[in-house]
């Protein structure tokens, strides 16, 4: 409990007397401005905890606070203090122990493994170099949200308001915002009481009109008060199939929220996780830092982190699993890159089915990925435009590319250099692709699961198949490594591509399927390369395969 200064005591006394608090209530207002909980009240007043919630309410009352949303304590403490400020001319700056704290859609805390440097690094950014807007970044399952928890509870006690919002289910910018500024105010705003007709069906210039000014007030807030905001999964209101960081039209709101919050001066904190990074974080943060500290001189109100797997901490993920094969376990997590949730997953399975033997299961395979990582995978890889994604494919079939031999992939139809750059920038931003050197490839286990959605694609094209424009992948990309060295190998494309062929009801036998390449074949004849592309090349080599027969 922190002890409130005399002079203002004597300020509070004649406030009191104005408004006409009885002895009980000033003392327990008193009280509350100094941090005692209603509980702690209520044992000292010796009454009920139900007794001091309708004491304070009268309190609210005849100091004019009438919201009924919380926040109203610290809503009387800020007007005690202003009122302190111009009757004395003295910027009152007492500190209490009246927190707020919206937790309820944050994650439980569960078991966390490392990452203790990057905790002391995001502390040190939050509390000491004062960063106003800040970035988790990186692929899915890799513990943004997982950090921000054991972060929050790190620095929780120095900010007057905590706030934990989920943009999982891209929730109406308005009603998000709405409900800060209700929080922070202790007022109730017409905008925050949910999705309704007011605010989904207001027209473009109306709806922006309306954000910004509610952007203003809320900025004024987080200018006035010390407040943590957690805005979680923020790439859910971005657009799919277009390059990474636009914003869905009705969140462009929160584009320019995160503008305001980097641009304009504030004395509060906004955290965002994401697996994509937004325009505005590249914009403007400073470059992503792993190991390397930063000096005083060059800090930046905005941060961003990206996040890699867990290395040595990543064995206690297996050991929790009570996995044996000890010394197989490093192939493992190099399998997986370290991301904890494909290691938990993973290790769930090799429990189940082979008695928590990693040893047994590497021995069984090295391409196998656990479903619910896959699926994962799959949603990131449904989010990129049609480049993006043909790019991808080109890495997964031919393991790396520089991106000059990438340019040189696509004949049909050809590229231009730009696009591709500006393709591979983006997919750099999702964190789908790695850099060696000159050369950008995949993680393995997005390799395979790449490289299954290729095959099911190439499939469906064969059994659709009725004129050109129904065989694109099989145009755009050749199924045999450059070097054809690995043509035959049992996880080649084309042999991956004739195992599931083969494993299709809808051909009832291998003939069946020849006939439907051959059928292929006669609507390629005498057209040009530019228009084939790789087509008359695949077609012969599945031939060549289901012939051999």
């Amino acid at each position: 409990m922190s002890q409130l200064p005399q002079e203002f005591l004597k300020q509070l006394t004649t406030e009191a007397t104005k408004v006409k608090l009885s002895e009980e209530e000033h003392r327990t207002l008193i009280v509350a401005l100094e941090g005692l909980s209603i509980k702690e009240i209520a044992e000292r007043e010796d009454i009920s905890e139900v007794a001091i919630q309708k004491r304070l309410g009268k309190i609210y009352k005849k100091f004019g606070i009438t919201s009924t949303g919380p926040g109203k304590l610290m809503e009387l403490k800020y007007l005690l203090e202003s009122k302190y400020q111009s009757q004395t001319g003295v910027k009152q700056e007492f500190k209490t122990e009246d927190k707020y704290y919206s937790l309820e859609e944050a994650p439980r805390p569960t078991n966390f493994y490392g990452r203790e440097e990057q905790l002391k690094k995001l502390e040190k950014w939050i509390i000491k170099d004062k960063c106003q807007l800040l970035a988790i970044l990186g692929k899915g399952g890799i513990g943004k949200t997982a950090l921000s928890v054991q972060l929050i509870e790190r620095i929780k006690n120095n900010f007057d308001y905590v706030i934990w919002r989920s943009l999982r289910n891209a929730p109406d910018f308005i009603k998000i915002v709405g409900d800060l500024i209700d929080i922070l105010s202790g007022k109730s705003t017409t905008y925050s009481k949910g999705e309704n007709e007011s605010t989904t069906q207001l027209e473009p210039e109306k709806r922006e009109k309306i954000e910004n000014e509610m952007i203003s007030t809320l900025m004024k807030y987080l200018r006035e008060r010390r407040c943590l905001i957690i805005f979680d999964n923020l790439e859910t209101i971005l657009k799919v199939n277009e390059f990474v960081g636009h914003y869905q039209d009705k969140y462009k709101g929160y584009g320019r929220l995160l503008i305001g919050l980097g641009e304009q001066k504030h004395q509060s904190c906004i955290l965002i996780t994401s697996r994509e990074k937004p325009r505005e974080i590249a914009l403007l943060a400073q470059e992503e830092i792993e190991d390397e500290e930063i000096e005083d001189e060059e800090i930046q109100p905005v941060r961003s982190l990206q996040l890699g797997g867990l290395r040595e901490p990543a064995k206690k993920i297996l050991e929790a699993k009570k996995l044996s094969g000890e010394d197989m376990w490093k192939p493992l997590i190099k399998l997986y890159e370290g991301n904890p949730l494909g290691l938990k997953l993973i290790s769930t399975t090799i429990q189940q089915l082979y008695g928590g033997d990693v040893s047994e299961f590497l021995n069984q395979t090295l391409t196998y990925v656990v479903r619910g990582f896959g699926d994962m995978i799959k949603e990131q890889f449904k989010r990129m435009t049609p480049l993006e994604k043909e790019i991808v494919y080109w890495l997964a079939l031919e393991s790396r590319l520089s991106i000059e031999n990438l340019k040189k992939k696509f004949i049909s139809p050809p590229r231009q250099i730009g696009d591709i750059l500006n393709a591979l920038q983006s997919l750099n931003d999702r964190y789908m692709i790695e850099k060696e050197g000159a050369d950008w490839n995949l993680q393995d286990t997005i390799r395979e699961c790449v490289l299954h959605q290729f095959v099911k694609q190439i499939c469906q094209e064969i059994i659709d198949y009725e004129t050109m424009e129904n065989i694109k992948l099989i145009r755009s990309h050749k199924f045999t490594y450059s070097n054809n060295t690995k043509k035959n190998e049992i996880n080649s494309p084309l042999k991956l591509i004739e195992n599931k062929l083969y494993s299709l009801e809808y051909f009832r036998s291998p003939k069946e399927v020849i006939e439907r390449l051959q059928e292929i074949q006669k609507i390629l004849e005498g057209k040009s390369q530019l228009e084939i592309g790789y087509a008359d090349e695949n077609v012969r080599e599945l031939l060549e395969e289901f012939q051999r027969k």
